[in-house]
This record gives structure tokens, sequence and C-alpha cells, in this order.
């Protein structure tokens, strides 16, 4: 159906029946892959939705599967959840915020919160962490924790990463006469950003645009 997704079809097949098939794709794809030394393993997450009860036709059979699958991931991965109706309310509350959060990306609709740090022996501040909030005019403050984990399912987060850390260096910046801070900033990444293996290239033109000295620029995973 995609990259990484896959349907399988079992034809006349029960409840149970599928739960053992779905258990057995689980513990199939799970097994470690050996690669130059290195021991690889790869998530399973498995929708299922039965005919007729979850829908009459193809269409919905997919759709309903679908929902199911993301509520496995959402549960934490290598798992398998039957279509359930409650569901759909989820599934139409993760569409409505994808949407919301690309128009978000394109309008700069985001705001830096700075977290100071301190060093407990002098009671200085040594440094900030920039993090990012997202207020929305219909609903208010939406908490990171619920569209970062959506913004790197959708692919967006890289776009949300790069903006923090390029508008944070500004910021910060502004704040020091000549631009030239004297405390440490930190800014987070997500962890599907690092197996990039040219991360360091984005990073290196944010610091050359912004001119933010990169020794005072900490990443956090």
């Amino acid at each position: 159906l995609g990259g990484d997704e896959f349907a399988l079809l079992l034809p006349d097949c029960s409840p149970n029946a599928a739960a053992e098939v779905a258990s057995k794709v689980i513990e199939a794809v799970k097994q470690p892959i050996h690669v130059e030394g290195y021991n690889l393993q790869v998530t399973t997450s498995i929708g299922i939705s039965i005919f007729p009860n979850n829908g009459a036709d193809a269409s919905s059979i997919l759709k309903n599967a679908d929902t199911a699958m993301y509520s496995s991931k959402e549960a934490g991965r290598n798992q398998f959840n039957f279509f359930s109706p409650e569901m759909n309310a989820s599934t139409e509350r993760r569409l409505l915020l994808e949407n919301k959060l690309r128009q978000a990306i394109n309008n700069n609709r985001f705001t830096i919160h700075f977290q100071p740090k301190w060093d407990a022996h002098s009671g200085e501040m040594v440094g900030v962490e920039a993090l990012v909030r997202w207020f929305d005019e219909e609903e208010g403050f939406i908490s990171p924790e619920e569209f970062i984990p959506l913004a790197e399912d959708c692919g967006l987060v890289s776009a949300i990463d790069d903006w923090v850390c390029k508008n944070a260096c500004l910021q910060i910046q502004s704040l020091f006469p000549g631009g030239s801070p004297s405390i440490g900033l930190s800014v987070n990444l997500s962890p599907t950003q690092v197996i990039h293996k040219h991360i360091y290239k984005r990073i290196s033109a944010i610091l050359t645009e912004t001119g933010f000295p990169g020794h005072c620029l900490e990443l956090e995973i």
C-alpha cells in the first residue's frame, strides 16, 4: 500500500484466526537482521478489520484497518488492534490536527519558550533550553506531547526542528551586544533526525545563516 505499509487479505477468517496470523507476523518481522556486525530490528503495528462487521466494502475495510493500525502505533508498536467504532474519533482528530499542523508550519504559527538552566553552585544562569509551543486560534495551546509524535509520523518534524533551531539562535543573539551570547542554547532534535547522515549540514547552514557561535549550541535528543 506504500513504502512501509502492507495488507494481508484473509478469506473466511475468524477474529481468533486473524489475531493468530497477526501475532505470527509480528514475531517474524521483529527477528534481528544481522548487517555488518549490527543487529537491526523492525517494529510492526497491525490493524485488523473484519468483514462485514467493520465495513460492507473493500474501501471501508481498508480504511478501518488503517485506523486500527494507527491505534497500535500509538500504543507502543509491535502489537495489533482490532478496529472499534470509538477509534474513528481518534482518527478524525489526527486528520484535523495534521491539517492544522501543515498550516502552522507554512504560516509560522509556532512560538519558542526558553527554560533557564542554572549553575547549582554559583546560582548563575548558564544557559537556556528552547521549547516549541503551538497556539492555535481555535483550540488554544496544543501540547507538544500531541503534535510532536504526529509530526514525526507525518514527516514534518524536520521542518519544525529547523525552524526552532534557527529562530532560537536569532532570538538569543538579539539579547547580547554584538550578537555574541555568553550562555549556552539547547535545542531539541527528534531521534528520527539523527539517523540522517546529512543532519550536520543542516545545522551548519543554520549557524552560518544566523552567525550563532557553534560552541554555544547544544543539541538534545
